[in-house]
This record gives structure tokens, C-alpha cells and sequence, in this order.
């Protein structure tokens, strides 16, 4: 809903939930969107015999590093929902 515009007020109504259950889900949305699209970015596995530069090997380190952050976050998130789910 909320990324068709409609307003996190009328979501509110709807749905029956508060702004900071919308807020969490819509957070989790968004990275499940980021780390699509880092997937997408990922180069294949490197073999022996390919001839890769410095600069592919860097690009694909920094791609690592990136999903190890955005993994980091979705746990976070995840052990938040799993702890306002447990209250």
C-alpha cells in the first residue's frame, strides 16, 4: 500500500496497525528491495583461468561487503519484529 502512495494514515485504519509496525514492514520492504538488487549486481564465481583485473576483484569485494551490512540490518529488523511480536 504504502508504495502505491497511499498515506501511512489510511494504512493505519486499514490494516488495524500502528505507525510503528508500518514503519518496521516498510522498512523491511525497502531492503528486501536493496539487497535484490545487489544480488543482480554480483558477477559469476571466478575460475582459475579467467583473466580478471584488479578492478573486478575490488568491485566484487565492496559487492561482499555491502550484502554483509544490508544481512546485518535485515537481522536487526528481523530480531525487532520478533521482540515487538513477543510483547
Amino acid at each position: 500500500m504504502y508504495i502505491d502512495n497511499i498515506s501511512i494514515d489510511e494504512i493505519k485504519e486499514k490494516m488495524k496497525l500502528d505507525e510503528k509496525t508500518i514503519e518496521e514492514v516498510i522498512a523491511k520492504k525497502k531492503a528486501k528491495i536493496e539487497i535484490g538488487k545487489n544480488i543482480k549486481k554480483i558477477k559469476a564465481p571466478l575460475k582459475i583461468d579467467d583473466n580478471y583485473d584488479k578492478s573486478d576483484i575490488i568491485e566484487i569485494k565492496n559487492d561482499i561487503k555491502e550484502l554483509k551490512i544490508l544481512m546485518k540490518k535485515m537481522n536487526e529488523m528481523i530480531k525487532s519484529i520478533y521482540q515487538f511480536e513477543n510483547t
